[in-house]
């Protein structure tokens, strides 16, 4: 989130000017921050973050709590949905369980319809072919929030000069028709300004540090006793939220008095990580619960630890290329010096020392002297020497990966990623391009495991299932090929395994024979290489496997496994459509990837692809 400025920008009046125009300093709802000193209560909120004095208090009043991992998540997007619970929570509103349905996108059972209905005055709604929706799970927009901080606070728009929207704001456009008058009303109060840029971006969403800077503003000023519109009931609403006391103590005690305490459900529902993928299939979950998967912006294979959220970068796919050698024999000329002698001598004089007997004493002595020696004559003989030699020759060059697939194999406690090169030049032949497939192991993260030989039209088959140390399966709907490990061969076989639905329990395989959101487990034979059908059509949106079970989720909400040991099928008593599931952040889950990973029968996680992140599903 970019941080808004404390610059001011004064807008002057000219002596031949009609128009009004006041004085708007950007950043203006960072000024006047709560001055007590707070303790850090949220590891991902250090005293140095710009928001941390907003969250604290936001946090002792009971308005913004964290996460049981102990962060506060500053930078997450806040729904219309979480904005309505945190303002009316703020607000001291009486929440009760709505009694009939009013949007066609609220269920009166949905956990955030009662917060929703005691906000309708203050977010707006939206009608189409003349029913009400409020989208409940659509981010918070900063023009929105000017609507509802505006109406809150009670300040009256007559008089808002609009004029001013288009001199301040080179995006001004970018807020509807509708919210401007608002806008502008809430900027003149203080409630909410401008980038240092000189734009508002109406249409961008909020984070939960800017909804805590923004409560603040609404907290600290504004007449508690003015009303939005003539309604009555939002007078007394609003006199019994927001004070204008300059004693934060005692604000704080006002506030907590007024917060309602919810029922604790069983179950909880909370982001996990953000993440950027494709295919949620395509991400896998290893022993230790470390989720992997490739972001689709950089290319990269992240790791997400379950057990609190971490994630950091494991392996970087673009820095890889392949150089494919061979041993060849060659023959090279060397040239060699050798010494000849030229048939001709020379003499040479040399002192030699020799021992003798002194005949008198019979002592040895020595005597030195001069002898003259022949010696042959020598020449350097330049010549040639042909040699064989072996060496490693680069015939073949791999560039520009595309990661495709990362996979755990729980048989060999190895990380495999599954993708292509691109690009192929070939020792003497002029580059080509096409679709190169390869398996590294990246367990160690350097490790090539093999190559796979293209096989033709099936170039992106994904890892569906590891058999043994020496083959796995690559399959996608009805194409199915055992992959040698050790050599790269391949062999087509009639295994169906759907879209990544392998499971292996003991010497046997199993997958579904149908695709997308139905179909019935299947046994493979690998006697007959030939499959059979062992239940009956099975409706689901997404599964996970576990250990002897499949497990599936329906649009619904509920949760059951099969297991193909005995196919027994159990439903469990969880539903995350929030009949037993409290939603922490991000509301409801509307959309979820194919595949969803299973820690235990309380404990699940899923891809939201609406929200482009990891949930966690446990139980409390």
């Amino acid at each position: 989130m970019k941080k808004l400025l404390s610059i001011v920008m004064l807008i002057c009046i000219t002596a031949s000017s009609l128009t009004s125009v006041y004085a708007v300093d950007y950043g203006e709802e960072l000024q006047n921050a709560p001055i007590k000193t707070y303790e850090q209560k949220f590891s991902d909120v250090p005293e140095s973050y710009w928001a941390f004095a907003y969250i604290a208090e936001m946090s002792d009043r009971g308005v913004l709590n964290g996460y049981p991992d102990g962060k506060f998540y500053p930078d997450s997007q806040v729904t219309r949905a979480e904005f309505a619970k945190i303002m009316t929570k703020a607000a001291g509103f009486s929440i009760a369980e709505p009694t009939m349905q009013i949007f066609s996108d609220v269920q009166i059972t949905d956990w955030y319809a009662p917060y929703v209905h005691t906000a309708k005055e203050y977010l707006s709604a939206y009608t189409q072919n003349g029913s009400s929706y409020y989208l409940p799970n659509t981010p918070a927009l900063r023009e929105d929030i000017a609507v509802a901080l505006v109406k809150l606070k009670g300040y009256s728009t007559t008089g808002a000069d609009m004029t001013a929207l288009p001199r301040m704001f080179s995006d001004y456009q970018s807020i509807s028709e509708n919210a401007k008058i608002y806008v502008a009303a809430a900027i003149e109060n203080g409630l909410i300004s401008g980038y240092e840029d000189g734009t508002f971006k109406g249409q961008n969403s909020i984070t939960r540090a800017e909804a805590a800077t923004l409560l603040w503003r609404a907290y600290q000023y504004g007449n508690a006793n003015k009303t939005y519109g003539n309604t009555p009931n939002n007078s007394n609403q609003n006199t019994n939220n927001i004070n204008n006391n300059t004693d934060t103590s005692n604000n704080s005690q006002t506030a907590n008095n007024n917060i309602i305490e919810e029922v604790k459900k069983p179950y909880v529902i909370k982001k996990l990580a953000s993440a950027d993928l494709d295919n949620s299939s395509l991400a896998t979950l290893d022993d230790d619960n470390n989720i992997f998967y490739i972001d689709k912006g950089d290319n990269c294979v992240y790791k997400i630890s379950v057990s609190n959220g971490s994630k950091s970068k494991y392996f970087d796919t673009t820095k890889l290329s392949y150089k494919k050698t061979e041993e060849q024999e060659n023959d090279i000329v060397e040239e060699v010096t050798e010494i000849v002698e030229t048939g001709e001598y020379e003499e040479i004089e040399e002192e030699i020392t020799e021992t003798t007997v002194d005949e008198e004493t019979g002592e040895e002595i020595e005597i030195t002297k001069t002898v003259t020696k022949q010696v042959p004559i020598t020449k350097e003989v330049k010549g040639h020497e042909i040699k064989t030699i072996a060496e490693e020759v680069t015939i073949a060059e791999y560039t520009s990966f595309v990661p495709l697939q990362v996979f755990y194999d729980n048989v060999n406690d190895k990380l495999f990623l599954n993708g292509y090169y691109e690009n192929l030049v070939k020792a003497g032949k002029s580059p080509q391009t096409g679709e190169y497939q390869f398996i590294y192991d990246i367990t160690s993260k350097s490790e090539k495991v093999h190559c796979i030989p293209r096989c033709d039209y099936y170039h992106d088959l994904p890892i569906t299932v590891v058999l043994n140390s020496s083959y796995l399966i690559v399959s996608s709907g009805y194409i199915s090929f055992k992959i040698n490990v050790i050599d790269g061969s391949s062999e087509r076989i009639s295994m169906l395994l759907g879209w990544v639905s392998g499971l292996k329990y003991g010497n046997d395989l199993y997958g579904f024979s149908g695709n997308g959101h139905d179909g019935c487990i299947c046994q493979y034979d690998f006697s007959k290489d030939n499959y059979e059908s062992i239940t009956d059509n099975i409706y689901y949106n997404s599964f996970g496997i576990k250990d002897d079970c499949y497990y599936f989720w329906k649009r619904d909400g509920s949760i059951f496994k099969m297991s193909v040991r005995n196919l027994m099928t159990t439903a469990l008593d969880i539903n995350t459509k929030s009949e037993n599931v409290d939603f922490e952040d991000m509301g409801n889950m509307q959309n979820i990837g194919i595949k969803f990973f299973v820690i235990d029968d309380d404990t699940f996680v899923f891809y939201d692809t609406n929200m482009k992140a990891f949930r966690i599903l446990e139980k409390q």
